[in-house]
């Protein structure tokens, strides 16, 4: 459903109410990026405040404290906004306002021009370093500070403007490349010269070709895998892809299938690595079929259990339950595949959310397990006689990170690489149009009460490896090496 014009119009008239009151009379015609940026802004605060699940629970205060401090920075960027780089990174600094990585502007178009210094930066290791350099300069030069500031400020600067949460070493290797990538910003600008291995060099800014810059972005930002697969490691180990707990396809869906019911006649291996680098998420009933498949029910159900420690609640309303309803299908296996079953359904068929919509209610609570799995009164004999690793990177999401929360419940568990991505208490992204047609908007329409790991708090490793987590060969040997 589109967002009503009129509704747009009445939030945008409060948007920019006082700012262009004291202009109005020579106010020029605004620039048409700033026009469309003013326009979903108002968008997104109309959409959030009906669908968001914080707009209603617990309290509304908090939340319209949000709006207002993301209207405020809107409104100090909005004159600056002139083209699509402006455009594109105001949007991100309003989101920035809601501090959770679920909520966030997704843009269809993208950047067509932009120049570099003949190198970019990789975050490893606790450094900047150069790479993909051109000649002149060498590939891992550390890069310490730029035009008088550290590189960590440069990044922190330029986080919230491209839709990072500052100050996490996740934020610090998704963002280390672009201050190195001229794209216009009139927020933050370029560096002009740069400490790199200790010496002063100057910046000779010169195109970035769409290739190269592609060729960048797969480095640092990889795709996951989509399709799971178990394939064997070293002597008498075996490395198991697990990379998307969302199978969109029935054959994603039947890879994942293929790895679970090869998974119990792994439990003798020497070693298991559970690669999660760059898991994005999805439901949790697929990470769950996983558990219970390489431990068994009994160790699942007694060690297995913080999901069950928190309390759900979702917003009520129609637009929500249209959603549900499609998830409910797809579970029912309309797209060719059923959902694993994770203990009793909260609520069979949507009967609980259309009730409450009927009632007019704000929300919809469970109660803690709501699967109903009961806990055994004794810890069962452990399965698994491999040492298990679970390899996690920077791109490791959401329901990857609730992966880990109860993975290392499990006695023998180890979690290495570098430390995950992170979320919120608040999940289920609903994505939905922008008023400008130009992308869409995902707010939250849940929170889970209880949840013992905070907002934004990453799962850290026990193993941390401090070399590139993308590069596959490296990791692989430092495992070897290590256990």
């Amino acid at each position: 459903m589109p967002i009503p014009r009129h509704a747009v119009a009445a939030a945008l008239a409060v948007f920019t109410l006082g700012a262009a009151a004291a202009d109005a009379p020579n106010a020029a015609r605004p620039d048409p990026w700033q026009q469309m940026f003013e326009e979903d802004v108002a968008g997104i605060v109309q959409w959030a405040e009906a669908q968001h699940i914080l707009a209603v629970y617990p309290g509304q205060s908090g939340f319209q404290q949000v709006l207002q401090r993301a209207q405020a920075q809107a409104r100090l960027d909005a004159p600056k906004i002139h083209g699509f780089t402006a455009y594109r990174q105001g949007l991100n600094h309003f989101m920035s306002a809601f501090n959770d990585d679920h909520n966030s502007v997704s843009l269809d178009i993208d950047q067509s021009t932009m120049q570099w210094p003949g190198f970019a930066a990789l975050y490893v290791g606790g450094k900047y370093v150069t790479t993909f350099s051109e000649p002149g300069m060498r590939d891992g030069a550390v890069i310490t500070a730029c035009d008088g500031k550290a590189i960590d400020t440069w990044v922190s600067e330029l986080e919230p403007y491209e839709g990072r949460i500052p100050g996490l070493e996740s934020s610090r290797a998704l963002v280390a490349p672009l201050v190195f990538r001229d794209v216009g910003s009139p927020f933050v600008p370029r560096p002009t010269e740069c400490v790199i291995d200790g010496k002063r060099v100057a910046l000779a800014w010169h195109p970035l070709s769409g290739a190269k810059a592609a060729e960048i972005n797969a480095q640092v930002r990889v795709q996951p895998q989509r399709m799971s697969r178990i394939e064997p490691f070293g002597d008498d180990g075996t490395w198991i892809t697990l990379q998307d707990f969302n199978p969109a396809t029935k054959a994603e869906a039947d890879s994942f299938n293929e790895v679970l019911a090869a998974t119990p006649a792994l439990r003798d291996k020497k070693l298991i690595v559970i690669d999660e680098r760059n898991n994005g998420g999805g439901p949790y009933e697929w990470f769950m079929a996983f558990i219970r498949t390489l431990y068994g029910d009994p160790m699942s159900a007694y060690y297995a259990r913080a999901r069950l420690e928190i309390s759900n609640v979702y917003r009520v309303t129609p637009e929500i339950d249209a959603l549900f309803n499609d998830d409910t299908a797809k579970k029912n296996g309309s797209e060719g595949f059923k959902v694993p079953v994770d203990g009793k359904t909260f609520d069979a068929d949507n009967k609980l959310y259309e009730a409450a919509l009927r009632k007019h209610e704000p929300v919809l609570k469970s109660g803690p397990n709501m699967q109903g799995i009961a806990k055994p009164a004794k810890a069962p004999t452990n399965p698994v006689h491999a040492k298990v690793l679970v390899l996690t990177g920077y791109g490791c999401y959401s329901a990857c990170i609730g992966f880990l929360d109860e993975m290392k419940r499990i006695p023998g568990v180890t979690q290495v690489g570098v430390e995950t991505n992170v979320d919120s208490r608040t999940g289920t992204p609903f994505a939905h149009p922008l008023p400008s047609g130009n992308g869409s908007v995902r707010v939250t329409v849940m929170t889970r009460d209880n949840r013992k790991r905070g907002d934004n708090e990453p799962n850290r490793p026990d193993v941390l490896f401090d070399g590139n987590i993308q590069d596959t060969t490296a990791v692989k040997s430092w495992i070897q090496s290590r256990f």
